[in-house]
């Protein structure tokens, strides 16, 4: 387990960030203090944050959470402690407003009744448009779950009582199946679906577009979620600029013109040539990574996944060479989990 976010991971949630613009961010298990985690805020260009610190008091370093927000959503933290964000959202142009609660559930099995009591606490008697996102750490069927010993009926139940009792529904997904796996191999393999969006029907309401994706899990254990609430959503297209520093005294040469322009022509040719495009290499091992991991967690395939990251790793270092950004650092390394909410309400 990482205790740090590492550069290389921030690389890698930095590109999913960037792709999909997230108007809210929701990280968790940051693993680290809020000097450190502002400091990464920062950089990334998020203005407004809220932070909660993770624990240290074990040795080690566990949880954490971060939410971020844009300057175009009217955002209010309304609680926060190391297992949820509860937060209230004010529609523009109107009086309406809806709540937000990204949630961490504890892992622990006998602690896991705190979760439960959690959401009903924050729900109260507030009837407002409700949506509660984030890892529960509990599956709500036993078709969510593949590998590894059957869970109780009990421990099942206990999770679909209190989402009855707070008028909340899973909301679903496109994607695949899991959302968490151990990564072992073959019989030793164990997959769960642990995050999850679950919203109150006044919330389906105000956004019945609604869409939930699951993505690839790229050196982690857990894949992201991303949360469209308005169809009308569109990706921001982003031009990226190539920087040429030229030094005066070579002016003085006069082989300088032609061997630039020579060099200048055929620049493009030759780096397509020797690396082609990074771009469309990330892309497509990216997409490699999405298909092995809807397979079979057989030896062959757990080993392709761990090539194909180790690929892709080398190609991020490749764009860092190169001078070519993704949009700012940010990231997760192992059991650092986050989900993205994306609007343009």
């Amino acid at each position: 387990m990482a205790p740090r976010l590492g550069n290389l991971g921030q690389e890698v949630l930095s590109r999913n960030i960037r792709k999909q613009d997230p108007t809210v961010t929701f990280l968790m298990e940051t693993k680290l203090e809020t000097t450190e985690m502002k400091q990464i805020c920062e950089k990334l260009g998020y203005s407004n944050f809220y932070i909660v610190d993770c624990d240290k008091s074990h040795g080690g370093r566990r949880g954490g959470l971060c939410l971020m927000w844009k300057e175009s959503i009217n955002l209010q933290v309304q609680l926060a402690n190391p297992h949820v964000i509860d937060t209230v959202i004010s529609i523009p142009h109107t009086q309406s407003k809806w709540r937000l609660s990204g949630i961490y559930g504890w892992p622990e099995d006998s602690q896991k009744c705190h979760t439960w009591q959690l959401i009903r606490d924050i729900r109260g008697n507030n009837n407002t448009p409700w949506l509660c996102m984030g890892d529960f750490n509990e599956i709500l069927y036993h078709s969510e779950k593949v590998g590894g010993r059957l869970k109780e009926d009990s421990k099942l139940k206990a999770f679909q009582d209190v989402l009855s009792e707070c008028n909340l529904d899973d909301l679903g997904f496109e994607g695949y199946n899991f959302t968490w796996t151990n990564g072992q191999e073959g019989d030793k393999n164990i997959q769960e679906r642990l995050d999850r969006c679950v919203a109150n029907m006044e919330w389906v309401s105000l956004y019945p577009a609604y869409k939930i994706e699951h993505h690839a899990r790229i050196l982690s254990d857990h894949c992201p979620l991303t949360i469209t609430w308005n169809d009308q959503a569109r990706k921001k297209q982003r031009k990226r600029l190539r920087v040429f520093r030229f030094e005066k005294m070579w002016l003085q040469d006069e082989s300088c013109r032609p061997f630039v322009q020579n060099a200048w022509m055929n620049q493009d040719h030759w780096e397509r040539a020797h690396f082609g495009s990074i771009t469309k290499q990330l892309e497509q091992t990216r997409t490699q990574i999405g298909k092995i991991q809807n397979m079979p967690p057989t030896a062959t395939n757990i080993n392709a996944t761990k090539s194909l990251e180790k690929k892709l790793l080398t190609l991020l270092k490749r764009r860092r060479l190169c001078g070519i950004k993704d949009h700012v650092p940010i990231g997760y390394e192992t059991e650092t989990k986050y989900d993205f909410l994306s609007s343009s309400c």
